[in-house]
């Protein structure tokens, strides 16, 4: 057991790394293993996908979520510049919506509207961003690895490919592409234990932070909510090293305000609007706490787990809310099977590093807590649920899908296996050792991998794609759908196809699939407190709306005259 005094002498033995005038730097050795996870991270998802989605070219980008990002990323280039400079009104016209919450990557959109000049009209980045982030993924895994000390190429080769095939990071590719940017938590962590191992400047890592999480959250704001506790984190352990409080408060107040800054900037406390609002549906997107084991091929309990996915049969957490697909977290049976056995053979040294790294173990706490949410459940088995406070609720529900932020804690989890596994005694063992741990991962992602290929293969959908479509949108000058999103139309059936056919053709839409800051029901309704107006173009959704409400609310002679109906519902062109 350690002692007060034990602990203080820890403290104390490391308390001169921040008295230091000189500081021991990042070895050129740990560079030429990031390069190297690069490359391997590269490799791999040439590898996984095929040549078309990563070019852009898959039917995929025109379905679902990628085809949701797609179209919007188009209606906010080709829009002129509003403020905030994410805002645009080619979505949820006339009001406008900042483009942010579309998951058009903010951090490449604003500069390419830049340059959209010189950039085609029909651009699209995801698959290139998909590389980019398999590729970050390898680095900065590989730099982690090498400072843990593992410095054999082999150990590096295999434990780099672990972190490479992260189920939690597969599971976003053919979804959530903004999503699987996990790299940015690697390079959290990669600059915390440089930080509080004194192995880099502070002000240095200070300035890596605060650049870390201002892309971060113009990649995604989920990210960035994981990246800045960490952050925080590594301020509070440094203190405990001898950081004096004024160095800690003036880096905490200098992140701040950059963040605050930019938050503002880009129109994302407001969500372009005038005060906060929460996206409702906090408890519904949690993790359940088979999460962490379930979701591969080995371990796969019929009675724990829920066929029905996205697109095909393929193992995932009990859905016990109809939403914790957004807490897929299975960490995967290797790693698994490699941090159990450290936890039995390796307490001590487990032990030992958490009181080296209280603030971080506290953060990871936290994030445990708010992934699982206010609704608990193992499996269907509800275990606790209780009611948050109106303002708490508010707070949480800014990130609803709280499930996701065990990824911090997965990742760090599989730092401590695989770490722990280079530390054994039997040297000549670590290598086999390895070797099997990640043959099991890859046994137990083969139903990850193979959805996310064949979902890569799809066809592009057909609906409202042809002439006569083309020829009615010709030039009208707004396209209204009526249910809008949120308030009846269904987001990929209906809302999806009318947003790809006003982008293509450079005209607003009063509506979009977009996560927040829509506006009410009964306010885009109001549209059409002024009649069906010429040159616009009306869709009125069948299971909403039938000719008898439309005769009594635009009268039977206009319906007559400037109405169709048509697969999706009645087409009005006055």
């Amino acid at each position: 057991m350690h002692t007060k005094s034990h602990i203080k002498k820890i403290a104390a033995a490391r308390l001169s790394i921040y008295q230091k005038t000189k500081l021991p730097t990042i070895r050129p050795q740990m560079l030429t293993a990031g390069i190297f996870g690069a490359f391997l991270g590269f490799c791999y998802v040439v590898w996984l996908l095929p040549t078309d989605f990563l070019l852009g070219q898959s039917g995929l980008w025109s379905i679902g979520d990628p085809g949701a990002y797609v179209s919007a990323l188009h209606a906010y280039l080709n829009d002129s510049w509003h403020y905030p400079p994410l805002k645009t009104t080619s979505l949820n016209y006339p009001e406008g919506v900042n483009a942010a919450f579309a998951d058009i990557l903010p951090i490449l959109a604003l500069p390419i509207k830049l340059l959209r000049s010189w950039i085609p009209q029909d651009v699209n980045y995801f698959g290139y961003w998909i590389v980019l982030a398999y590729t970050m993924q390898g680095m900065f895994a590989a730099c982690l690895m090498y400072l843990m000390g593992c410095q054999r190429w082999t150990w590096l080769l295999l434990t780099t490919t672990i972190f490479i095939m992260s189920p939690a990071m597969l599971f976003r590719v053919h979804a959530h592409i903004a999503l699987t940017s996990h790299a940015y938590i690697l390079l959290a962590l990669l600059i915390y234990f440089l930080m509080t191992r004194g192995s880099i400047k502070f002000w240095n890592s200070v300035i890596a932070y605060i650049s870390l999480t201002s892309v971060a959250l113009l990649t995604h704001p989920y990210l960035f909510a994981m990246v800045y506790p960490i952050y925080l984190a590594s301020i509070i352990d440094c203190l405990r090293l001898g950081l004096c409080w004024e160095k800690a408060l003036a880096a905490i107040a200098l992140s701040a305000i950059i963040i605050l800054g930019l938050l503002w900037f880009g129109g994302y406390i407001s969500h372009g609007a005038t005060s906060l609002s929460g996206g409702g549906g906090f408890g519904s997107g949690s993790m359940n706490l088979v999460a962490p084991i379930m979701g591969g091929s080995i371990l796969d309990p019929s009675a724990w787990r829920d066929h029905t996915g996205m697109y095909d049969e393929w193992p995932m957490p009990y859905n016990a809310t109809g939403g914790q697909y957004e807490g897929y977290n299975h960490l995967g049976i290797g790693v698994l099977a490699a941090l159990l056995g450290v936890l039995v053979f390796r307490a001590k040294w487990i032990l030992d590093r958490s009181l080296n790294h209280p603030a971080l173990l506290v953060m990871m706490l936290c994030f445990t807590f708010y992934a699982i949410s206010s609704q608990a459940y193992f499996a269907g088995q509800l275990l606790w649920s209780f009611s948050l406070p109106n303002k708490a609720e508010v707070l949480a529900e800014q990130f609803r899908a709280s499930g996701r932020f065990f990824w911090p804690v997965g990742y760090l989890l599989t730092l401590v296996a695989l770490t722990g596994v280079t530390r054994i005694r039997l040297k000549t063992s670590i290598t086999a050792l390895l070797a099997a741990i990640l043959l099991v991962q890859f046994i137990d992602t083969r139903p990850l991998r193979g959805m996310t290929r064949w979902a890569a293969t799809l066809s592009a959908p057909t609906l409202m794609t042809d002439d006569w479509w083309q020829q009615r949108i010709d030039n009208k000058t707004a396209l209204y759908l009526f249910p809008t999103f949120g308030c009846g139309a269904r987001t990929f059936e209906d809302v999806l196809p009318a947003q790809r056919l006003a982008t293509t053709h450079d005209i607003p839409f009063n509506t979009g699939t977009l996560a927040r800051g829509y506006g009410t029901c009964e306010e885009k309704e109001s549209a059409l407190n002024q009649g069906l107006q010429s040159n616009n173009m009306y869709i009125f959704l069948t299971e909403h709306y039938d000719k008898e409400t439309l005769n009594a609310r635009f009268g039977a002679d206009t319906i007559s005259t400037h109405c169709v109906l048509r697969e999706i519902g009645y087409v009005c062109t006055p």
